[in-house]
């Protein structure tokens, strides 16, 4: 019998992308918000701890538990240093500043988000009757045996009989990653699939969490923002990707695209340096975890030098 361990898999998600992000509460960051400010705290560990987990695997030849450990550690020392150098620049502010209205509209917000979460939760399976989502962990699965994924293998179908799995890299190490963390290097297809199921939900999260910051940013309205946030999570094709069990590589694709467009645009109304490095983390993530970089890249390209038009001849 099957029984998966949700309670050391929340506590997993608080430590790695919870946790960090209550050091951003502090920062004045624009008009947002301290849960504003803890809400787009989550994408940035997410993305930040992901990218070192895939560069210190590739650094040091594998991926195992002792390469997640240190990159966490990394990640954690560089956040308290950005911490201690905005409080000796006086940027630290420990009161809470929020009127009724932004206290009622987070409420919603987080209420919103959460029960996105638990909608796409609800398929939660390590069984799927879909073949592909399977084909993709393959890549985790070598990852795991071996610490590297080979450069090609047979794990195709004719008349595909070479195929490789070492794209994209930040989905294997993530979710390798939280293997490791969950199970150690006893490996369990039921438990990985598993524990796959995790990220497309976590995805949604973020996927919203980056058209709220988006649409907050363009109209500077938290209601009118709310509102659009709201009917995205109703959009059918999100509500079919974003389910448990369809661990693909389109939910990070949705996910990142939607992030890198928010930072940009969030660094060019508030010109605070961390949305500039949230911009660039997200263009690194975009090359290391989507498989449909061209789009997302020319739609970035595009817009930026809209962007660049408007407010050079404006």
């Amino acid at each position: 019998m099957f029984i998966f361990d949700w309670q050391n898999t929340y506590l997993l998600m608080f430590i790695l992308y919870i946790l960090p992000s209550l050091l951003f509460i502090f920062k004045r960051l624009g008009n947002l918000n301290p849960v504003e400010r803890f809400l787009v705290a989550i994408p940035i560990n997410f993305i930040s701890v992901s990218i070192l987990t895939t560069i210190l695997g590739f650094v040091f030849g594998a991926l195992s538990i002792t390469v997640v450990i240190i990159s966490y550690i990394i990640y954690l020392i560089i956040l308290l240093y950005w911490t201690f150098q905005n409080f000796k620049a006086g940027e630290i502010s420990v009161k809470f500043d929020m009127s009724s209205q932004e206290i009622i509209l987070s409420i919603f917000l987080i209420l919103l988000i959460l029960s996105n979460w638990n909608l796409r939760v609800f398929s939660f399976s390590p069984i799927y009757y879909e073949f592909d989502p399977y084909f993709y962990l393959d890549g985790v699965k070598y990852l795991l045996y071996y610490g590297v994924i080979p450069e090609s293998d047979d794990s195709a179908w004719n008349p595909y009989n070479v195929s490789t799995h070492r794209n994209p890299p930040l989905y294997h190490y993530t979710i390798g990653s939280w293997y490791l963390y969950l199970y150690g290097n006893s490996i369990d297809s039921i438990k990985l699939s598993a524990t796959a199921n995790i990220l497309p939900p976590l995805n949604s999260v973020m996927m919203l969490i980056g058209f709220y910051m988006l649409a907050l940013a363009l109209s500077n309205n938290r209601i009118l923002a709310l509102v659009f946030t709201y009917f995205v999570s109703l959009i059918p094709i999100f509500i079919l990707k974003f389910q448990a069990g369809v661990f693909e590589y389109q939910p990070m694709n949705f996910f990142l695209f939607t992030f890198l467009i928010a930072s940009f645009v969030l660094y060019i109304k508030t010109k605070e340096i961390i949305f500039l490095y949230s911009t660039s983390l997200t263009y690194a993530a975009v090359l290391m975890g989507a498989v449909a970089i061209p789009a997302i890249l020319l739609t970035f390209i595009l817009m930026t030098l809209m962007m660049y038009i408007k407010y050079r001849y404006d």
